[in-house]
């Protein structure tokens, strides 16, 4: 991590802070052919139709952050996720592309992916992006139940919600309450991709733990890590940007924190979710003998926990490293380094 850390700033003392995002993530061995087959299928879904587009693609490196979650996962699988990190993101620089679409805007969006859940199939006049999801969305439910289904649609629906509030606080370049930032950072990392996770890894979570806050406090823990982490990486590009969604500059700006003071702020609360984190995990099993869970059942649960205990440190070491959040000049930090949004 000695190279990342020089070229990345804010990292080191986040590394000081929590000492369970040292080391380096195991990596899927095939993880490079992986993402060969995740271009191929981008540009014959029509996902890179212009230099731009194929640029941008290219800076994803989705399945590299596939690899560190699901080592240990079939070809085919970390293929499959990859995809949908790669869908996820380039959903993200939809919004981006667009500066400050309107609501009505974001619903039609919306609407026309729930609309592929709801129905198995894409909805009129599909674009680019609608087919793309509609092929992701048909391979990975297959097998999936209906409880299932509705936990991917409650969690598509609220990235509905967060895509609102992040579009809301660029419109009107005023920060949401401090206390509103861990919800919607949460949900706006896009969480159904882990329920398609689940399918990923060939399970699916007992409804009766699914809906248990002992479930998803170990979900939540996960995923406010690594999108705190990711505010804190990112932390320069988003201040020139005017990125108001950043958790940092959202302390700076409510606390009155001087920007060092503010970085320090969050990394504390990512050491105190990061114990929250291994606490959930902890609990776990006597939650599986409290629902008496079958040995299969608790099985399967502990594949998905394990995916979301390596989460944070994957999607540290992936932001790091893709080209996504690089600057333009890997020995400066300065903001103006940072590429203007396209």
């Amino acid at each position: 991590m000695t190279a990342l850390a020089d070229a990345r700033p804010h990292l080191r003392p986040l590394l000081q802070r929590v000492p369970a995002l040292r080391g380096r993530c195991r990596m899927h061995p095939r993880v490079d052919a992986a993402g060969q087959q995740v271009l191929c299928w981008a540009r014959q879904a029509g996902l890179a139709d212009d230099p731009k587009a194929s640029r941008r693609l290219h800076a994803i490196d989705g399945h590299r952050m596939a690899g560190r979650v699901f080592t240990d996962s079939s070809d085919d699988k970390l293929v499959q996720f990859s995809q949908w990190l790669t869908w996820v993101v380039l959903l993200d620089d939809h919004w981006d592309e667009r500066s400050c679409p309107t609501p009505q805007e974001i619903d039609h969006t919306y609407t026309r992916l729930l609309h592929v859940v709801d129905h198995d199939r894409e909805p009129a006049h599909a674009d680019p992006m609608e087919r793309a999801f509609t092929q992701l969305w048909q391979v990975t439910s297959a097998d999936m139940s209906p409880a299932w289904r509705g936990r991917f649609r409650a969690h598509l629906e609220l990235n509905r919600q967060s895509t609102h509030w992040e579009i809301r606080t660029r419109r009107t370049g005023q920060f949401s309450p401090l206390a509103d930032y861990p919800r919607h950072r949460r949900v706006a990392s896009a969480s159904f991709i882990f329920d398609a996770g689940e399918a990923v890894l060939g399970t699916e979570l007992p409804a009766s733990l699914a809906c248990l806050p002992a479930w998803s406090d170990l979900a939540d823990a996960a995923n406010d890590v690594a999108v705190w982490c990711n505010d804190v990486l990112t932390l320069d590009k988003d201040e020139h940007e005017a990125d108001l969604s950043n958790y940092v500059l959202a302390a700076q700006h409510h606390l009155g924190l001087s920007p060092a003071a503010a970085i320090s702020w969050v990394i504390d609360r990512i050491a105190a979710r990061t114990t929250d984190l291994r606490r959930a995990a902890r609990a776990l099993p006597a939650v599986y003998r409290r629902l008496d869970l079958s040995h299969g059942s608790a099985r399967a649960a502990s594949k998905v926990a394990c995916a979301y205990l390596a989460l944070p440190h994957a999607t540290l070491e992936w932001t790091c490293e893709a080209a996504r959040y690089r600057p333009l000049s890997s020995s400066t930090s300065q903001a103006g380094a940072w590429p203007a949004r396209e």
